[in-house]
């Protein structure tokens, strides 16, 4: 629980707000309570992000990202993603499947990571985003920078074919 304290500086007069997320992710009003009143507030401010990592044949790894990628979610898994994909050379499937939001903090540390590979002639492809996750990543024309595939297994042969182009 925690309680929240705004203080308008010209009337010194004090109020007790907070926000909580409705599904549309939009942030909200709830409460209001007049100056000097006092109480705990939950607050609802983004789900955590994770990464799994998974070994694929031929030296292909999956990374598997859940969660929202906006500024909460991304910030938690940045530098473990940077660390596990912008390090080394690799050849990497990101499986989006369970991203169910992505913001301009996802998508910048997907397209840092996505060209640190590209620079040390390594790959990095993104399969199965949800409908709106592609949505997103078509719009902000991050298709054209890292391939988009509907789902890990035509990813993955994708970027098998790539590596042996090079």
């Amino acid at each position: 629980m925690t309680t929240i304290l705004l203080v308008d500086r010209k009337t010194h007069k004090s109020r007790f707000l907070f926000c909580t997320r409705r599904p549309t992710d939009q942030a909200i009003l709830v409460s209001e309570a007049p100056a000097g009143s006092t109480f705990d507030i939950d607050i609802h401010c983004g789900d955590r992000m994770d990464l799994r990592r998974e070994q694929l044949a031929d030296g292909i790894e999956k990374i598997s990202l859940v969660g929202r990628m906006d500024s909460i979610g991304g910030h938690d898994i940045d530098n473990r993603f940077k660390a596990m994909v912008a390090s080394r050379k690799l050849l990497a499937v990101v499986d989006m499947s369970e991203v169910s939001f992505l913001a301009s903090i996802g998508i910048r540390t997907l397209v840092i990571n996505a060209r640190a590979q590209s620079s040390r002639g390594g790959g990095m492809v993104l399969a199965s985003p949800q409908p709106l996750v592609a949505e997103v990543l078509k719009m902000a024309g991050i298709d054209t920078i890292i391939p988009v595939y509907p789902d890990v297994d035509s990813a993955f042969s994708a970027l098998m074919a790539s590596s042996e182009s090079r």
